[in-house]
């Protein structure tokens, strides 16, 4: 018997083609990065900005896409959705030109914001990674390691 975990090699994150995209996975990704780089506790709208992108979404379930194509896609998606995820990219309160950040402090959440371009590529990533993961499990299972 042997001993050693055997963990088949993942292709690198944004190689990969055929990953297969799924509206719900999607909408996960959106909720817990817009949760996670939100400012404040919750985005305002988060609701209504994840129906818009379900509604926005042009893909069937199932569509099989390289990861770079996914990320333009969701970008894409996103710059549609003006009156609910559009808005994040923009402080509630604006008179600052510029904003001190460090990782040690950040601006006032009035005066911070979500990156949209990171949104996108944070939501790409989680979907990759998940499709990686799920390809190295059928390796194992097919016993093709």
């Amino acid at each position: 018997m042997n001993d050693k975990l055997q963990i088949p090699v993942m292709p690198g994150l944004w190689n990969m083609d055929n990953v297969v995209v799924c509206k719900y996975d999607l909408l996960g990704v959106l909720a817990k990065w817009a949760v996670q780089q939100s400012p404040y506790l919750v985005p305002v709208n988060l609701q209504e900005a994840i129906c818009d992108f379900s509604n926005m979404w042009n893909h069937i379930d199932g569509t099989k896409m390289s990861s770079q194509d996914l990320r333009s896609s969701i970008y894409s998606t996103i710059e549609k959705c003006t009156t609910t995820i559009v808005v994040w990219n923009n402080p509630r309160k604006s008179n600052h030109e510029f904003a001190f950040c460090s990782r040690h402090g950040r601006p006032e959440p009035d005066y911070d914001f979500i990156d949209l371009d990171a949104l996108a590529r944070n939501m790409t990533h989680d979907i990759v990674i998940n499709a990686q993961i799920y390809q190295a499990q059928i390796t194992v299972l097919e016993g093709n390691i």
